[in-house]
């Protein structure tokens, strides 16, 4: 797997709410992306406490991480999240989300994947989980609603898929709503071998 990311405060201030980590286990990776609710200082401690608990909890199944989670950030102002969970020797992403997080995975057809409604932090319900198989060279992408919902690779893009830390960039660039923090997470994904 390469991976890259980035995230952008609202207007330039000094305190992101967007945030993300990945963590690896083996064949097993876990990347997670959070919009704390909001903006500003109050928005990027949120963050910042879902990641620790999503850090302490990277490898558990889906459930119990958003429990994890949901339990640990009690008291703050919430957050969306989206998780994928990708297993290299199976060759299979589980993605799921609550808020208004996104995904997609553009290979030989985009698929695309949605939160549950609801707040991690506020007793939120267990999301969906959709699994799925995914090739050598298809491009897993996150994004926090800070960037449109149509975000779609062009061709200039899609050069780019073998640096998702620039490619990151380009997509917050073109995609940002200019009305909240946006963050953004690629990852090129391959299978472990056999």
């Amino acid at each position: 797997m390469i991976l890259g990311g980035e995230r952008r405060s609202l207007n330039g201030g000094d305190k992101c709410g967007d945030a993300f980590a990945w963590w690896r286990d083996r064949d097993c990776w876990t990347i997670v992306l959070v919009d704390g609710l909001g903006h500003g200082p109050e928005a990027a401690l949120a963050a910042d406490a879902a990641l620790l608990h999503a850090e302490e909890s990277a490898f558990l199944s889906p459930r119990r991480m958003i429990e994890t989670i949901d339990d640990g950030i009690r008291g703050s102002r919430g957050a969306a999240i989206g998780v994928a969970q990708i297993d290299a020797a199976r060759r299979t992403l589980s993605w799921f989300g609550v808020g208004n997080v996104r995904a997609a995975l553009f290979g030989e057809k985009t698929q695309r994947f949605e939160g549950t409604p609801g707040i991690v932090g506020t007793g939120c319900r267990t999301p969906l989980v959709e699994v799925l198989p995914f090739a050598d060279g298809d491009l897993l992408v996150l994004w926090t609603d800070g960037s449109r919902s149509n975000l779609t690779l062009d061709q200039a893009s899609k050069r780019l898929k073998g640096d998702p830390e620039a490619l990151a960039r380009r997509l917050v660039d073109r995609f940002s709503t200019g009305r909240d923090d946006a963050g953004v997470v690629c990852c090129l994904l391959e299978g472990a071998s056999p």
